[in-house]
């Protein structure tokens, strides 16, 4: 089988995607090209994480409409605030309505 070295593709862009566009490869000083490029390796290399984390966070969603059931941004950082400072025992606020 041939390897492909590159290929041209065509994709469709709103206009504030092409401003956009332009000004973050004008300001990184790449081309629009190779800003392109870089977008569709990170993709690649990152989507299948981002996905999963999406997918996480839909389901933690759905299951608080359903329950109620959460914890506070105050609760978790109080337990992050434990964890660093050396208590690795610091047990996790418990969920709630």
């Amino acid at each position: 089988m041939d390897t492909l070295k590159s290929a041209s593709i065509s994709v469709e862009v709103d206009d504030a995607s092409l401003l956009e566009l332009a000004r973050v490869a004008e300001a990184e000083g790449i081309s629009q090209d190779d800003a392109i490029r870089h977008a569709i390796r990170f993709y690649l290399n990152h989507g299948k994480g981002y996905r999963a984390m999406l997918k996480d966070g839909t389901e933690a969603w759905n299951h608080y409409k359903r329950t109620g059931l959460h914890v506070t941004d105050d609760e978790i950082g109080d337990w992050i605030a434990e964890l660093d400072a050396g208590n690795d025992d610091a047990e996790p606020p418990a969920c709630h309505t």
